[in-house]
């Protein structure tokens, strides 16, 4: 059985090498994959390689911290609940604990409290927010009181909101603040009035984007392993063991705890101290135009102005709240690029998590019962696999011009196909290959679905739009892990359920690129298209 993961383990290995060193720039033209780039992008680099170069540094190292702080902790939390060792809860405290209330204040407070106040005040008050979030969530863990620890459930929920919307709205805000990349001929508008071309103030999301979301997966794989080793080396460091205890209690009634599976979370709180730092440090707080007109218009409207200087009044928070998920509500309804995009994140990502709680049941029934399964080596498969998948993006968008929409079809075809096969694997080691596909697939998902909200979505309320995503998300989740006793004697009906999920997503998937390649709705969405088709000449002449 060994070998098995051993062998699959080796071929992933190889296979993320190759196309690691495939979709790396200066490996690629050693090898002659690829030309350097002398066209476009050498002349739009020499205008903004500072501001980009700028918000990059500034924005990988907070971000793989965040990340970083999210999987040191791995499955501890069940661990310290479940554990006779530890906190040893029956299993509906748990299920209240680790699924119910998480997904439930997600639903609440990131996408009606958090997401708004994002988009009006910045993403960078509410990243530093994550960080203080967070943190109180893992010091609550350290409190064998189950009200202390309902509340700590209820800011990781909080937490996993910011942390899966809020970075990447900076970086999107970012770039659209920076300037503004050279735009070609065709993507210019003619004024009415002089005949002349006019540029809009908005800089094209071009492939910069692009290649920023995959750097930053690419990474946050390297993260989870480097993680996943910290974390079992800080599991054994110190014994588990109470120390506060109440008033005329004995030890098994002690109050505060430390030591063993709490020091994952201990040193998740230091890597959000040093995110925090960082953010205050190297972080500028981005309003979009969008954003500063739609404020300007709530104060017009009820008669004050945000400029305190005009009329001595601020616009109210409550007021500029209040028409923010106006907006919001009829932007998801209206635009149907936004809407199915939603749909299309909100199914691979039900369909994924799903799949994390369900792999380890169709493992077990093929193991032999006296071997012991190598979790580790499994879980650093898979991230090889996501590592290949990012690489294989790369060098799609990148190279190869293939459009963003077309790449997400194409995933969403395979990790079908993969959960198919899965449901009918026998063998130890076409299920882990399966598994490995399926995670390919996860890798090219991320920065492809990060570059599409970046065109689709608008700036002004991304982080709450974005936020809406996970609503659907949420409720998958808790619906699933309500019945994940008796699906975890019947895997392969979830792998089926999770192959609906993703047959369905392929289906929007499709009409959204149809839709987008007809009629895009935005101004944005044109010069991108325009820009990505006019680079791909270019470089085409230079090959």
């Amino acid at each position: 059985m060994t070998t098995a993961f051993t062998g699959v383990f080796s071929c992933a290995l190889v296979v993320n090498i190759i196309a690691t060193l495939r979709s790396s720039k200066r490996v690629a033209i050693i090898f002659r994959f690829r030309t350097f780039r002398d066209g476009a992008d050498d002349d739009a680099a020499s205008t903004v390689s500072s501001p980009r170069e700028g918000i990059i540094k500034s924005y990988l190292p907070v971000y793989l911290l965040a990340v970083f702080s999210d999987w040191v902790k791995g499955p501890y939390s069940y661990e310290l609940y479940s554990s006779s060792d530890c906190y040893n809860y029956n299993p509906r405290d748990i299920y209240l604990l680790c699924s119910v209330v998480p997904f439930v204040s997600s639903i609440i407070f990131g996408t009606f409290l958090c997401g708004p106040l994002a988009d009006i005040g910045g993403p960078k008050r509410m990243a530093m927010m994550f960080t203080i979030i967070t943190a109180l969530g893992n010091i609550a863990k350290h409190f064998r009181d189950f009200n202390v620890l309902m509340v700590g459930s209820i800011l990781e929920g909080i937490s996993a909101s910011l942390l899966f919307t809020v970075f990447d709205s900076w970086l999107v805000r970012s770039h659209s603040c920076s300037v503004p990349a050279k735009i070609p001929s065709s993507a210019m508008a003619m004024s009415p009035s002089t005949q002349t071309p006019t540029l809009t103030p908005t800089p094209i999301p071009s492939l910069w984007l692009s290649r920023v979301f995959a750097t930053a997966e690419y990474r946050n794989n390297i993260v989870a392993i480097g993680a996943s080793l910290v974390s079992g080396m800080m599991t054994d460091a110190t014994v588990f063991q109470p120390l506060a205890i109440a008033k005329q209690q004995d030890e098994s009634n002690a109050v505060f705890y430390v030591g063993g599976v709490l020091n994952p979370f201990d040193l998740s709180t230091f890597a959000l101290l040093l995110c925090g730092i960082l953010i205050g440090v190297s972080w500028d707080e981005n309003l979009t135009k969008e954003a500063e007109q739609k404020i300007e218009k709530v104060s017009k409207k009820f008669g004050t102005s945000v400029n305190s200087s005009e009329t001595g009044t601020p616009s109210p928070w409550w007021r500029r709240y209040r028409s923010l998920l106006v907006d919001v509500s009829g932007e998801i309804i209206t635009s149907r690029e936004i809407w199915l995009c939603g749909i299309v994140c909100f199914l691979f990502e039900s369909a994924m998590f799903i799949f994390v709680f369900s792999w380890t049941n169709a493992i077990a029934p093929i193991t032999n019962e006296q071997d012991e399964i190598p979790f580790g080596l499994i879980f650093a498969t898979f991230m090889f696999g996501c590592m290949t998948g990012t690489s294989v993006f790369t060098v799609l968008i990148d190279e190869m011009k293939v459009r963003n929409e077309t790449i997400g079809e194409g995933l969403l075809l395979v990790a079908t196909c993969t959960f198919i096969a899965m449901a009918f694997a026998k063998s130890i080691a076409s299920t882990i290959f399966f598994f490995f596909l399926f995670e390919v697939s996860v890798g090219i998902y991320f920065p492809m679905m990060a570059t599409m909200k970046s065109e689709i979505v608008p700036d002004c309320h991304r982080t709450t739009i974005c936020n809406s995503y996970r609503i659907p998300f949420n409720l998958v989740m808790i619906s699933f892990l309500s019945v994940s006793d008796y699906l975890s004697v019947y895997p392969e009906l979830s792998f089926v359920i999770c192959a609906c999920m993703t047959g369905a997503a392929f289906f929007f998937q499709v009409k959204l690129g149809k839709h987008r390649k007809q009629k895009p709705l935005s101004r944005r969405s044109t010069l991108h298209e325009t820009a990505f088709r006019d680079e791909g000449r270019q470089q085409k002449k230079i090959s």
